[in-house]
C-alpha cells in the first residue's frame, strides 16, 4: 500500500527517503517547499532562467544530502541549504542582485553615493559582507538580501531575536566602518 504523502510530516518524508529511497517522500517535500526555494531564488538572481536553475541545483544537492545530514527541523534546514548554495554560488560567479543591499542601507552609506557609482558600492559591500563572521554574515544577507524580520531570522537560523539583532547591527557597524575607510582612499 502507498503511504499519501501528503499527509504526513516533513521530517517523517526526510526519514523515508533517507532510509527507504521512496522517491515519493521526496516529492511531496518539493511540492510543498519547491516554491518556496524559488521565490528565494528569484529575489537573488537576475533572470528568472538563473533563479529556476538554482532551484533545480539546490533540490538536486537536497537528494544527495538528505541521506547522510541530520535534519531535525525540514524547513530550517531547508533555508539554510538554499542559503548556503546561493552564498557560495554568489562569490564564484556574482550574478546576484547585490544592489538590493543598497536601497535597504542607503541612509547609512548615503556618503558613498557622490564619489562611487552604484555598482562599485554594490561591489564594495559584497566584498565586506564576505569577511564578516558566519553568523553575522548569515543574518546581514538573511535581513538584506532576502528581507526576513528578525523573527523569520531567529526562527531560520536558531538565534534569538536579540542575537540576530545584535549580529546585524555590529555587522552593518562593520559595513560601514570598511566603507569610510575604503573612501578615505579614494577621496579626490
Amino acid at each position: 500500500m502507498v503511504p499519501d504523502y501528503r499527509r504526513l510530516l516533513d521530517e517523517e518524508l526526510v526519514r523515508r527517503y533517507a532510509e527507504k529511497g521512496e522517491q515519493g517522500a521526496f516529492l511531496a517535500l518539493f511540492e510543498r517547499y519547491g516554491h518556496i526555494a524559488l521565490g528565494i531564488c528569484f529575489n537573488h538572481y537576475s533572470s528568472s532562467q538563473l533563479a529556476k536553475e538554482a532551484t533545480q541545483k539546490i533540490f538536486i544537492k537536497m537528494i544527495e544530502d538528505m541521506r547522510t545530514a541530520t535534519i531535525d527541523k525540514f524547513k530550517p534546514w531547508l533555508l539554510k541549504s538554499i542559503n548556503n548554495y546561493i552564498a557560495w554560488n554568489s562569490t564564484n560567479t556574482v550574478p546576484v542582485k547585490q544592489n538590493r543591499i543598497i536601497a535597504h542601507s542607503q541612509l547609512e552609506f548615503e556618503e558613498v553615493d557622490s564619489r562611487y557609482e552604484d555598482d562599485n558600492v554594490a561591489d564594495l559591500i559584497y566584498t565586506i559582507i564576505q569577511r564578516l563572521e558566519r553568523d553575522q554574515k548569515e543574518c546581514i544577507e538573511l535581513f538584506y538580501f532576502n528581507r526576513k524580520d528578525h523573527i523569520l531570522i531567529a526562527n531560520a537560523t536558531g538565534h534569538t531575536p536579540e542575537q540576530v539583532k545584535g549580529y546585524i547591527q555590529k555587522g552593518k557597524i562593520f559595513i560601514k566602518h570598511k566603507v569610510q575607510e575604503a573612501l578615505r582612499h579614494v577621496r579626490p
